[in-house]
């Protein structure tokens, strides 16, 4: 069976900014409308599934999501930045100040 683009491994090596600061990238999967914004668990090793009340309207699940990840992982909204996905449930999301194991580690 085919793998499609969204469930292929994620690039391991990590890059650092013009600030010195790491960047950590990591996968989730977004289900805007939801009851609760949550963190529903795992779907294989590398995506992470994300349950959020917003509706996926005028970008305001996207915005939901940088903030409850914000929130989640300690970091301001600001050092998060949607890489890949904005229009799709499936993300590439990048974090500014931690590597992909210190991400793994929440």
């Amino acid at each position: 069976a085919k793998r499609s683009k969204a469930d292929r491994p994620i690039r391991r090596a990590r890059r650092q900014t013009a600030d010195s600061s790491a960047v950590g990238c990591f996968r989730v999967r977004i289900q805007p409308g939801a009851s609760s914004d949550r963190l529903a668990g795992k779907e294989g090793d590398e995506v992470w599934k994300i349950t959020l009340r917003a509706r996926a309207i005028e970008g305001r699940a996207n915005t939901a999501c940088l903030r409850f990840l914000g929130k989640l992982l300690g970091r301001p909204p600001s050092a998060l930045r949607i890489v890949r996905g904005e229009r799709s449930r499936r993300k590439l999301i990048e974090v500014a100040g931690l590597t992909r194991d210190q991400v793994e580690a929440y």
